[in-house]
């Protein structure tokens, strides 16, 4: 994303506006990037790569053994800091296909910038795209941490029906293509990934100190974040009839080889935390979400913290916690859950240091020409302690006018 500062207008226009921030100018996406970097440990805007293309590699693929697949900086002569995607499909994507780059009006945080694209069909991108930012060990990165990036998903994401053969077949049978039509309810899926964050990394490729893995890509922790469909209420139907109620939630999931399901099965706040805020305050409880604001079909920005606990295995004092914020930079939603257990006791010290964004569906139904698979994202941040806030005040200050300087008065004088 690129700013443009000096006009007053544009302050007006960023706040009322429906595209956004007003952005233009190459040099001006590189003072974006700076003044990020200024106050935040690891930034990316994506707008000093040089425009990825599609590469045909198929499964996980990662910088270790495929270093040229990769995007660059400067024209090819500096690596990025991108070094893990996933794309799993036969199909070739159309040549020249960009994954990072101007995708045009629409699809840009703002009026120009580049961003990446994420597309769980592996048709218009790679369905994961991932990044190491420890030292090469595993207890390298953060123990506590803030995850921020801004993202656009479509609303027809995902499907009202799924059908086969003609028939209406629901979205988790396998073979269905969805169809997406606006005002109806989406028929139910069952996961959607969001983005993923683990710990005890010791490269993109290599975990807790062993060799390579192809099988397993969350380390030996995670925190997969989903958007799924919880058929119940409070929120009510989009189009404000009363019929069946449906929560668009996000869910925040702890996994991975040192926490699987069979381990931590009495406790489904461990490994199936859905979060919301409700009336009486923050909850912890299954089954409740973030509600139909996690789709905005606009830009919106999230955040997730998460803080690893003192003594792995034993004490129940980790932290996760999520913000949504619309692209005014206004919190819609956020939710704190407490008492997170994230890894086992022969990892203590291990730290969250491997994040990617995307994943896969339920598996079971296909996107359909109704439908919009590929999504955004832009102004991905790191951080030791909270971003969104900071982040929107950077925004706004970058649009500030700055003191007029030299100026001289011309013209003819009233003086007689």
């Amino acid at each position: 994303m690129r700013y443009i500062q000096n006009v007053i207008v544009f302050i007006v226009l960023f706040f009322f506006f429906p595209t956004g921030p007003i952005i233009v100018g190459t040099s001006c996406a590189s003072e974006w990037q700076q003044s990020l970097e200024q106050k935040f440990d690891v930034v990316e805007t994506f707008d000093d790569i040089d425009d990825w293309l599609v590469h045909s590699g198929t499964g996980d693929v990662y910088i270790e053994l495929n270093p040229g697949d990769f995007p660059t900086k400067n024209n090819g002569t500096a690596p990025s800091m991108w070094c893990y995607y996933s794309r799993w499909s036969d199909t070739l994507s159309p040549a020249g296909q960009l994954w990072i780059g101007d995708f045009g009006a629409g699809t840009r945080w703002g009026s120009g910038g580049k961003s990446a694209v994420i597309d769980l069909s592996n048709t218009e991108g790679p369905s994961r795209i991932g990044v190491y930012f420890g030292d090469g060990s595993d207890d390298s990165g953060y123990s506590e941490i803030y995850v921020f990036y801004m993202t656009k998903i479509s609303a027809s994401q995902w499907p009202t029906q799924c059908v086969k053969d003609g028939a209406d077949v629901g979205c988790m049978s396998a073979g269905g293509t969805g169809v997406y039509e606006a005002g109806k309810n989406y028929s139910y899926w069952s996961g959607w990934k969001f983005s993923d964050i683990g710990t005890g990394w010791n490269s993109c490729q290599k975990w807790n100190g062993g060799v390579p893995s192809f099988n397993d890509r969350y380390g030996d922790s995670s925190v997969l974040v989903g958007i799924l469909l919880y058929n119940y209420g409070p929120i009510p139907r989009v189009d404000g009839k009363p019929g069946q109620k449906q929560n668009i939630v996000l869910n925040l999931s702890v996994d991975g080889p040192s926490q699987k399901w069979e381990e931590c099965n009495n406790d489904r706040s461990v490994t199936d935390t859905w979060i919301v805020p409700n009336d009486s305050g923050p909850t912890r409880v299954t089954g409740r979400g973030l509600g139909t604001a996690i789709i905005t079909d606009d830009w919106m920005g999230v955040e997730f913290h998460y803080r690893v606990e003192k003594t792995a295995g034993t004490s129940r004092d980790g932290l996760m916690e999520a913000w949504i914020y619309t692209k005014d930079g206004d919190v819609l939603r956020s939710a704190h859950v407490e008492g997170v257990n994230f890894i086992k006791e022969a990892n203590q010290g291990h730290k969250f240091n491997r994040f990617f964004f995307g994943g896969n569906n339920s598996g079971a139904y296909l996107w359909g020409p109704t439908m919009q698979a590929p999504y955004y994202v832009d102004d991905f941040i790191v951080h030791g302690s909270r971003i969104g806030p900071t982040y929107f005040s950077i925004a706004v200050s970058s649009l500030a006018p700055a003191a007029p300087k030299n100026l001289r008065i011309t013209g003819q004088s009233n003086k007689k």
